[in-house]
């Protein structure tokens, strides 16, 4: 559906059902390095998966951790964020491999979870003040413009303002 070109490619493609399914996480052994899959749940996308390699401590985050603010979509929550965050900082990467962009270490994860943490709070305070969704959007974005993407920002805080009390 992306394209009659890419249709064209995939002609007669035969696609292998997968023959190992998890729920959470699963551990692959690739003769003597250990690597964990881990189903992060909805993040950016519905399904969010990500690998760390245990013996070197590299991350690599898919989605999830990015060079740049979360890309919270419509489907996201940040509570699901959050918890993502949390679970990779338990596995204290050295190195995190994002979706886009250069290569860090586990400040990525830090400043994802400080910007949706911040979000998160400010957008619950507007909320119960009676400001409206769109309100809470602008006002966090002017608030938060000089640290953040302006235009990346909505989406988080749309979803930090719907699931706030």
């Amino acid at each position: 559906s992306f394209s009659p070109a890419i249709a064209e490619l995939l002609e007669g493609a035969d696609f292998r059902k997968a023959d190992i399914l998890f729920d959470k996480e699963h551990v692959v052994d690739l003769g003597g390095v250990r690597v964990r899959l881990m189903a992060m749940g909805t993040n950016h996308t519905r399904g969010d998966t990500a690998f760390f390699v245990e013996s070197d401590g590299v991350l690599a985050s898919g989605d999830v951790v990015m060079s740049t603010v979360p890309g919270v979509g419509g489907a996201s929550r940040l509570s699901t964020w959050l918890a993502s965050m949390d679970r990779f900082e338990k596995l204290k990467p050295r190195r995190v491999v994002p979706s886009h962009g250069p290569m860090g270490d586990a400040t990525m994860i830090a400043n994802a979870k400080t910007f949706l943490t911040t979000v998160q709070a400010r957008a619950g305070e507007l909320k119960k003040q009676g400001r409206s969704l769109d309100e809470t959007v602008k006002l966090v974005q002017d608030e938060l413009q000089s640290r953040y993407d302006r235009n990346r920002m909505a989406g988080a805080i749309r979803a930090a303002y719907n699931e706030a009390p």
